[in-house]
């Protein structure tokens, strides 16, 4: 399942973890996707490297699973 721009997903990335996030962009060839953590944490690139709410992270569509969340906490 492609994601929607804009619309708010809990993602499972295979490296860098699990967290709700807004789809911000897709690239064209649809390889990466940009999103904003909502809440929870992602890990980064290097040792102790951890993004959280309000960062924006980019990752590959291809280590992604994206469920839509409908906005309850």
């Amino acid at each position: 399942m492609l994601p929607e721009v804009g619309k708010t997903y809990l993602m499972r990335h295979s490296r860098k973890g699990n967290a709700k996030v807004k789809i911000l962009s897709i690239c064209d060839e649809k390889v990466w996707v940009d999103v904003e953590i909502i809440s929870g944490t992602l890990r980064g690139i290097g040792a102790g490297s951890v993004r959280q709410a309000g960062d924006a992270v980019r990752a590959r569509l291809q280590l992604c699973q994206f469920v839509e969340h409908d906005g309850v906490a």
